[in-house]
């Protein structure tokens, strides 16, 4: 498939909207596709640690909170072992030793599988809230108004 690296070239600088442009413009575009070997295929694990200050505000005086594990099936625990190892060996997630913890528990998908949740309920009522307000949902339906393309991400799927 010839164009494959091509359009792996410009992963980033293309839009859609009925067809596919490239803008040829960004000075860039040259410099990726001559050195495009140093990208690699795929990436298999989290992003590289990155320059971004990022941190949840708690409530004044909250303590670490660790809520004890639900009790699960054989079955499902299992599952659950297999999914970590998964997640695990693909860098997902790594090992922590924080005095924060939250239970897991799976919910099932439409195709019969499980999906692995966190219940974070008692840490949001620890956190202070967000000043603004959520976008209503007819304005978001009027934005995305005439899109033909639409995506969601789930890393076990």
């Amino acid at each position: 498939m010839g164009g494959r690296k091509k359009l792996e070239c410009y992963g980033n600088l293309f839009a859609i909207d009925g067809e596919v442009r490239i803008d040829n413009q960004d000075p860039w575009i040259p410099v990726g596709c001559e050195y495009s070997e140093i990208f690699p295929e795929d990436l298999p694990r989290l992003p590289p640690d990155r320059k971004i200050e990022f941190y949840i505000e708690l409530v004044p005086g909250t303590q670490p909170v660790s809520i004890p594990a639900y009790r699960m099936a054989p079955a499902e625990m299992e599952e659950l072992r297999e999914q970590l190892d998964d997640l695990l060996s693909k860098g997902f997630i790594h090992s922590s030793t924080s005095p924060w913890g939250a239970p897991v528990l799976f919910a099932k998908k439409a195709d019969g599988s499980l999906r692995l949740c966190v219940d974070y309920r008692k840490f949001n009522q620890l956190t202070v809230k967000n000043k603004y307000h959520l976008p209503r949902i007819d304005e978001l339906f009027k934005q995305l108004g005439g899109s033909r393309f639409f995506s969601k991400i789930d890393l076990r799927s």
